[in-house]
């Protein structure tokens, strides 16, 4: 029996599904439920739940389970079973590789897309499988090279694999050679039971001069952070343990200059990153579970500032019997939004960057449940109910069709999600083509292109994407200016005068470049150079190639731009060579 029976797509009606929720404060988040695990069988004790999230999905593991979703959990990518209980997972960022620290003393790597186990080691033997045997699991990049350290935490040892080349391991996939996988999983140990009688977490940060690692507990020292150096692993810095104050702590979180670190009384204290002084305390609020998130202040359309928070903290906390999924805004610690959670829940852990909050709560069978069995898990996420946020961040991700619609249901300005998807589709088709194939398919993208600009009504941007050049093909370039300068010649607005002007200017240019070199001579840098040199340099260049069409054309089509640049030095310097060109 395990955890295997999995519902998604639950329609988006979280109140018919789920039932009303408990929530107070500013509506900053709206809640949905996104996938339930159950357990197959009978459940007769709290199951063992971990989660780790990355840019592409969640991955939740309960008990000896570990399911792995896609990014807005609609499908399940994998499930892997393992003999004993999970305690640590890690999911690499871009979703490819996940971690699993197994209670039993072995850690696997697996790669999530095969759903396949790359490598298993053993680090521990004779566990006790009632007692966790791993408390954190961490990937860590090297600023200094392209390797990344992997991280697993037991509560007296830090292991360390400090060559993980994922480039490498792909590679070595595609060819079949596993056995290279193997050689780059070198670890190495580090005693840390000097620094605490009992190790309760692990997390890393970088910085310019390289990557660290923070380990927590109780003992001499309350957290302690080591030098991941390029061979070893060397004590940095701590914070020792002090009679008035006691706890340990059983967990921390690196943001920017600071680490915030819970203690074993549930109590959230601020530190200074490099000194390691405490910089805040709060000691009137329980805390058992934490992350740290950023929020982007929005400019509305009327150029006001939504919000200038910078920093808020999600917190599970406990007062009075009753559980709550809580957000502050930070330094003042200001409750903004309440929801009341159970008491068996668990934030996902992820970057400050991630957009959305993902919640693991555990349930019973109905509402009604007082048992305390935890039959269910609800996987729940958090998103910023601001539509100037969430419209701006679809725009930045470059989903417009969400956007477009989101635009339309909050009356929000659709004129920027054209403007947007258009210059991402002209940022996109400025690649130059290794082939006659790869460039014959611009045709499909520049009919998206202008079916795009058509919705633009702003005839100044369109006047000004179209001139500049920029695609890899003269006949791309070419349809681009006509379709810009048959909307503004369409328009009569004589506020767009001096760009039809333009345009004509570079539409005789660019034809002027085909009549001269031919259309399969274009190129970027080519048509550059050609816009940089006067009328008669070129023309006296091309003569000097024997090239007579070309610099006829040239000439006819340029007869008084010519004339205007043709000085003293270059008739001087060049005439003896044009009198000599054969006719």
């Amino acid at each position: 029996m395990s955890w295997s029976e999995v519902e998604l797509d639950f329609g988006g009606d979280e109140t018919c599904n789920f039932g009303p929720r408990i929530e107070s404060g500013s509506p900053l988040y709206q809640v949905n439920t996104l996938a339930t695990i159950s357990h197959s069988g009978q459940v007769k004790k709290l199951p063992k739940v971990c989660s780790s999230l990355s840019s592409k999905g969640l991955c939740i593991a309960a008990d000896q389970q570990v399911s792995a979703f896609d990014e807005n959990c609609q499908k399940l990518v994998v499930i892997l079973s393992f003999e004993t209980f999970v305690d640590v997972i890690k999911w690499s960022d871009d979703s490819t590789f996940l971690i699993i620290a197994e209670r039993s003393g072995t850690v696997h790597f697996a790669h999530s897309g095969m759903g396949k186990i790359l490598y298993s080691q053993t680090l521990l033997e004779n566990v006790d499988l009632d007692q966790e045997c791993f408390v954190g699991a961490e990937l860590c990049k090297d600023p200094l090279t392209d390797v990344w350290n992997f991280l697993v935490l037991t509560k007296e040892t830090l292991f360390r694999f400090p060559k993980i080349s994922f480039n490498k391991i792909n590679k070595a996939i595609k060819t079949g050679n596993m056995q290279a996988v193997q050689e780059m999983m070198v670890y190495s140990a580090v005693d840390v039971s000097s620094q605490h009688e009992i190790t309760h977490s692990l997390t890393c940060y970088t910085q310019m001069d390289g990557a660290y690692a923070i380990t927590t507990g109780t003992g001499d020292k309350r957290l302690t952070v080591w030098r991941l150096e390029a061979e070893n692993t060397e004590l940095y810095q701590c914070i020792p343990s002090l009679k008035e104050q006691g706890e340990g702590f059983q967990k921390c979180i690196v943001y920017d200059d600071y680490i915030f670190a819970v203690d074993e009384k549930n109590v959230l204290s601020a530190f200074d990153k490099r000194s390691l002084i405490q910089v805040a305390h709060w000691s009137e609020m329980e805390i058992k579970d934490l992350i740290l998130i950023n929020y982007n202040p929005v400019i509305s359309s009327n150029n006001t500032k939504v919000d200038d928070v910078l920093m808020q903290a999600v917190a599970i906390t406990a007062s009075e019997g009753e559980c709550f999924l809580k957000v502050f805004s930070l330094p003042g610690m200001l409750c903004v939004y309440s929801l009341a959670i159970s008491h068996h829940s668990y934030i996902a852990k992820m970057p400050p960057s991630y957009e959305t909050i993902y919640l693991v709560e555990g349930t019973g069978k109905d509402e009604d449940d007082t048992s305390g069995i935890v039959s269910t898990l609800r996987v729940r996420c958090l998103t910023e109910a601001l539509p100037e946020t969430r419209f701006h961040r679809l725009l930045h991700k470059g989903k417009f069709s969400e956007a477009e619609q989101f635009a339309n249901l909050f009356g929000l300005d659709l004129q920027l999600v054209h403007k947007t998807r258009a210059n991402h589709l002209m940022k996109n088709m400025t690649m130059e083509y290794d082939d006659d194939s790869e460039a014959k398919g611009m045709t499909g993208q520049i009919k998206e292109l202008t079916d795009c600009l058509d919705q633009v009504t702003d005839e100044r941007f369109i006047g000004t994407i179209c001139s500049d050049v920029g695609l890899p093909t003269l006949t791309a370039n070419q349809i681009l200016l006509d379709y810009a300068h048959n909307r503004l010649s369409e328009s009569h607005n004589s506020d767009t005068a001096d760009l039809r002007t333009e345009l004509l200017e570079i539409m005789k240019r660019l034809k002027t470049f085909e009549l001269v070199y031919g259309e399969k001579k274009f190129s970027l840098d080519k048509w550059n150079h050609f816009l940089q040199p006067n009328v008669a340099q070129e023309l006296i260049q091309i003569l000097k190639a024997n090239l007579l069409s070309p610099a006829m054309a040239l000439c006819l089509r340029h007869k008084v731009r010519g004339c205007t640049y043709v000085t003293d030095d270059v008739v001087i310097d060049d005439i003896d060579y044009v009198l000599n060109v054969k006719p």
